[in-house]
């Protein structure tokens, strides 16, 4: 990667909070619940929900989303990324104490293609302590993700959410897939 490349990019204080509530009431509504070897070797501490894309394309907030992030792509990071984009989005809610996700890796969801870009949005309605985000490049990067907020970045870039200390932390994941890397 050369220096102008950007490792991460930042859309701070983006979306107002009752139109994330509108994602969040979707996904608690419609989500079907998470049952992944994470939650099982402990490396994921929250209660999770995934949703096709379809089921959020109605939200005007989705489609800015899903608009910010196609063209981020395009003049930022050039991946290769199928045509319908995004298959699934995460749904995490991440309770205090404990809740956590500790260090790990986006991949893909089968062997014909790559997951090549996560969006996070926090999502979070009322306040929390701890649930610090951050990114490794070599040491770790502590990046402020408030709610309303939104990050974009490689998903083979190390990441975590560290414990939640009191509140809860509620944050929508999509990932961006393309072909297999060469």
């Amino acid at each position: 990667m050369s220096h102008s490349e950007p490792k991460y990019l930042i859309w701070d204080n983006k979306y107002p909070l009752d139109e994330l509530k509108l994602i969040v009431d979707r996904f608690k509504k419609k989500g079907r619940k998470e049952e992944s070897n994470n939650h099982k070797s402990g490396r994921k501490k929250t209660q999770s929900a995934w949703l096709h894309s379809n089921e959020l394309l109605d939200l005007n907030i989705f489609r800015d989303i899903s608009w910010h992030c196609i063209n981020a792509n395009k003049q930022k990071f050039g991946y290769n990324l199928f045509e319908s984009h995004i298959v699934e989005c995460l749904y995490n809610n991440y309770k205090g104490p404990s809740g956590e996700y500790k260090w790990h890796m986006d991949d893909s969801f089968g062997q014909e293609n790559d997951c090549k870009l996560s969006a996070i949005i926090n999502l979070s309605q009322n306040k929390y302590t701890g649930g610090e985000f951050q990114l490794h490049f070599g040491q770790h990067t502590d990046v402020q993700l408030n709610p309303g907020s939104m990050i974009l970045f490689r998903s083979f870039t190390l990441h975590r959410v560290l414990p939640i200390k009191s509140g809860t932390r509620e944050t929508m994941t999509i990932f961006w897939h393309g072909p297999k890397f060469q």
